[in-house]
């Protein structure tokens, strides 16, 4: 494809790969986040591999020089928020709704979604609480819960 900007291309990737895996997403599951937007380019090879801590991606071509990239990630997280942001970015991007220059904009401006410190303490205090309950415990069992639930 005729001026396509190979290197944005592979930094609009990159980034959407990084955050994946930063925000819990399995590594198949970036893997082809990634592939999906290499194969607009319509090149003949696109080479992604993710592990755990890094992310190594290739593109080349016949007419095209090759491009490699790789992206150690240290820090990781649980966020289903910021994985399903960037995967209705990457859709978008490939079916056509936007360009290249958008969904790097886009990606750029994914926010994680934090919660209010109550409600980190709450939600798996309540969790317990129900699992205490569904077992049988005794009424101290469930004070014994909010206790060890709130630390």
């Amino acid at each position: 494809m005729r001026g396509m900007d190979y290197k944005l291309l592979m930094d609009t990737a990159m980034l959407a790969g990084k955050l994946m895996l930063q925000s819990g997403a399995e590594t198949y599951r970036v893997e082809d986040t990634m592939h999906h937007i290499l194969k607009t380019s319509n090149l003949e090879k696109t080479e992604i591999l993710v592990i755990m801590t890094g992310i190594s991606a290739s593109i080349s071509g016949e007419d095209v020089a090759p491009i490699s990239m790789a992206q150690r990630v240290d820090t990781r997280s649980t966020n289903l928020s910021v994985i399903e942001q960037i995967n209705h970015i990457s859709r978008r991007y490939c079916a056509g709704e936007l360009s290249l220059d958008e969904a790097y904009c886009l990606l750029n401006d994914v926010k994680s979604v934090t919660y209010p410190r109550w409600v980190s303490i709450l939600a798996p205090t309540g969790v317990a609480i129900g699992f205490t309950v569904f077992f049988d415990g005794t009424y101290y069992d469930v004070l014994a819960t909010i206790i060890v639930g709130i630390f």
